[in-house]
């Protein structure tokens, strides 16, 4: 079904013109790069296609921004941190329910990791922490939301 105020394409695109200035496109139809979606079901649904290792999406309902992990399907909270160092503090939310994950970090330290459930209730479970990624294991497949320090 066609888009309204939209012109079809199936290839990559550019500008008439390198000093042209309009844009090429609205992000939400691009591959990859940033997306500002309404809710994080509208981030969820982002298909496959659209999906690229490292884009963000910023969520709306939220004032959120969220990074695209490798496997294509785990969103990480994403934030700047201040000063050098690339901040002090990382959050994941696993919205799949898994059993073990392995989650790169862009931490320059071996951080403190706490579990939570979606209600802040704290969670068991095995945790390895290093200095590039946290291993994290539970008895049973669960969604969670890691904060490390």
């Amino acid at each position: 079904m066609p888009i309204p105020g939209t012109v079809p394409i199936n290839a990559p695109m550019g500008p008439t013109d390198l000093r042209d200035e309009y844009p090429t496109h609205l992000s939400k139809y691009g591959r990859g790069g940033l997306h500002s979606v309404a809710t994080a079901a509208e981030r969820n649904a982002i298909s496959g296609l659209r999906r690229e290792a490292g884009m963000l999406a910023y969520v709306r309902e939220n004032r959120q921004y969220y990074k695209l992990e490798n496997d294509l399907v785990t969103w990480s909270e994403f934030s700047t941190g201040g000063g050098g160092g690339g901040g002090s503090r990382f959050v994941h939310r696993q919205l799949d329910p898994v059993d073990h994950i392995s989650i790169p970090h862009p931490l320059t330290f071996v951080p403190v990791c706490q579990l939570q459930d979606s209600t802040g209730r704290l969670l068991g479970g095995q945790v390895i922490p290093t200095d590039t990624a946290i291993d994290v294991s539970f008895g049973v497949a669960l969604s969670f939301t890691l904060t490390a320090i």
